[in-house]
């Protein structure tokens, strides 16, 4: 489970970034 999360967190991350730069309206 923690090597997937490693390997998945990068990717989260980048998912959240893209969300806050868009706006929601």
């Amino acid at each position: 489970l923690l090597d997937e999360w490693s390997h998945m967190a990068p990717k989260l991350k980048e998912l959240l970034s893209n969300t806050r730069k868009i706006p929601l309206r």
